[in-house]
Order: C-alpha cells, then structure tokens, then sequence
C-alpha cells in the first residue's frame, strides 16, 4: 500500500491554551474509511475530505503548553502505511 503524504496542515501552528480546532490536512493519497490522523501518536477524531484533504478536531488538551506535535496520515487496510510526519507547532501566547 502506498503511503499518504502531507504536503501542509492548516492552520501551521496554535497559541498554547488556544481553544479546540479544525485541522486541515492536505497532500495525497488519503483513503476513505482507513485514514486516522495521529496527533504525537494518537489518533484524534478525523473527516475524509478527498484524495488530497482531509480534517482532524484538535481539542484544547492537544494544546494546552507550548512544544511542537508530530502530524501523520496513517492508513490501514490489508497493510500498514503511515506518511511523513509534518511538525505542528504550539506557541506561547504573545500578550
């Protein structure tokens, strides 16, 4: 199977404490019914859009303190296959 590959996430990056979001996820090769989005390994609630989008909820936990988070498309159905990681960066607020 061919792994997915993200080209960029929308939005880049979040403010630490920020609120719950929609991320969006675009590249290629996305598969409906078998592609989760693992956020530092885990996988979050995810929408397929298309072949080359889809969307992940990212809730206020994910971003609670300041670091960076590792963004991957993994797809399983008769094997496995997980894409490049894209880094997701979570900043300190500016006041």
């Amino acid at each position: 199977m061919k792994p997915a590959t993200i080209t960029s996430l929308d939005p880049a990056f979040a403010a630490a404490g920020g609120p719950a979001f929609t991320l969006t996820i675009n590249g290629s090769d996305f598969a409906e019914g078998i592609s989760t989005v693992p956020w530092n390994g885990s996988d979050r609630p995810a929408s397929y859009i298309s072949e080359s989008q889809m969307t992940a909820s990212i809730s206020p936990a994910d971003i609670a303190a300041e670091c960076t988070a590792s963004v991957t498309v993994f797809k399983n159905a008769y094997g496995e296959a997980i894409s490049n990681a894209v880094i997701f960066s979570i900043n300190v607020p500016v006041k």
